[in-house]
């Protein structure tokens, strides 16, 4: 009797198992197939601005998702409605990181990959000049602010240059100090070198790519 419900046991953990692995892959598979359309520009022409509004601020994961793949690609959006967009998803995830709970009860954050992403739209909208974006910066605080000035920092805007410095050394969470230190190097400054030293020896966040 104890035998049988050992490889009753064992089935039913080889099922969950082989569920766990094909929901990843295909979950891992939508996801990188959503942002690469999206890069070509095969789905922005069609997402509406209406929709991207909505789902910057949405508390579903996966419409903060979308907002974060086909934000900067969408085509008829004027720079500055982008980015006032972009940093309202920003408020977003600041004020309440995305994650998701998989059917194990395993939580997924989701938070710094968007971020990432919101980042980037940044830089790619701002690419003719920096002003609108650094013009924004002083009206707002904390996190939120920080992320803008580590996205004017990776389009090498001199101005925030000793802000993301004390970001690096002072800021609170590990996260932004990671990310801060993946964008001075972008001055090309040899006083940022012991920076960049001490954050590769902060292992309490996020990685120093």
């Amino acid at each position: 009797m104890n035998v049988l419900k050992a490889n009753q046991l064992r089935k039913y953990l080889s099922s969950v198992s082989v569920a766990w692995f094909i929901f990843m892959v295909f979950g891992f598979a939508y996801l990188q197939n959503t942002v690469l359309l999206a890069n070509e520009g095969d789905l922005g022409a069609a997402i509406q601005r209406d929709s991207i509004a909505e789902w910057v601020e949405s508390s579903a994961w996966d419409d903060r998702m979308k907002a974060a793949a086909h934000i900067s690609v969408v085509m008829d959006a004027d720079t500055l409605w982008a980015i006032k967009t972009i940093i309202r998803g920003i408020e977003s995830e600041v004020a309440s990181p995305s994650s998701k709970q998989n059917f194990l009860g395993t939580v997924t954050s989701y938070s710094n990959f968007l971020l990432q992403r919101y980042i980037d739209g940044l830089v790619a909208l701002s690419q003719a000049t920096t002003d609108t974006l650094y013009d924004r910066t002083d009206r707002y605080s904390g996190k939120v602010r920080s992320y803008l000035l580590i996205a004017l920092a990776k389009l090498r805007d001199t101005r925030v240059h000793s802000q993301i410095r004390e970001l690096i050394i002072y800021d609170p969470d590990p996260d932004v100090r990671a990310m801060a230190a993946s964008s001075v190097w972008v001055y090309g400054d040899s006083l940022d070198i012991p920076l960049l030293l001490t954050a590769i020896k902060d292992t309490s966040g996020a990685l120093l790519v």
